[in-house]
Order: C-alpha cells, then sequence, then structure tokens
C-alpha cells in the first residue's frame, strides 16, 4: 500500500530543499576548508618555532 500522494510531495519537496542546502553547504563547505587551512598552516607555521610544533 503506497503512501498518501501529498506525504510523498512533502517529503520529496523536503527532500529536495534538504539536498540543495546540503549541496551548497559542503560546496562552500570545501571551498572554505582548503582556503582556510592554507591561511591557517601558513600564519601556524610562522607563529610556531620549528622546536614547538607538536
Amino acid at each position: 500500500m503506497r503512501p498518501a500522494p501529498h506525504k510523498l510531495q512533502q517529503a520529496h519537496r523536503r527532500n529536495v530543499i534538504y539536498g540543495s542546502i546540503r549541496h551548497v553547504y559542503l560546496h562552500q563547505h570545501t571551498m572554505n576548508k582548503s582556503r582556510q587551512h592554507n591561511r591557517e598552516s601558513a600564519a601556524f607555521l610562522e607563529s610556531c618555532p620549528p622546536s614547538g610544533r607538536r
């Protein structure tokens, strides 16, 4: 037995919204992470003396 059509539509719309949000978030997150990682590692290497590195 199939669920009611309006239930399916609601679930589908929710999936579409969540999917697009997740897609945008993941894309921004990966872009930011690589850019931020480069900046952070450069700052980290500058701020730490070579012997004090963890």
